[in-house]
């Protein structure tokens, strides 16, 4: 679901801006998001959910949790949404 989120984020800018310069900058603030839950996990937000955290990346919110051994983006929500519709 994150990738295909991640995705259509960048997608949305590169075609609404013509180029890809913003959607370039936006997936390199992911990318680092993403490093850094995987090197230091605790760091996020918990969410009403067991074992789910959130960190905040500019407009968006990355939703992750974390197990022994891998830690795995699950959603990649833009707040400027609807909350109500927020998957986690």
């Amino acid at each position: 679901m994150a990738q295909k989120e991640r995705s259509e984020i960048l997608r949305f800018y590169r075609e609404r801006n013509g180029n890809n310069r913003y959607s370039k900058e936006l997936a390199k603030h992911f990318n680092t998001s993403m490093n850094l839950v995987a090197e230091q996990g605790l760091m996020g937000k918990s969410t009403d959910l067991q074992g789910v955290s959130c960190l905040f990346v500019l407009y968006y919110s990355l939703f992750y949790t974390i197990t022994a051994e891998h830690s795995y983006v699950l959603s990649l929500w833009d707040n400027r949404r609807d909350p109500d519709q927020r998957p986690y």
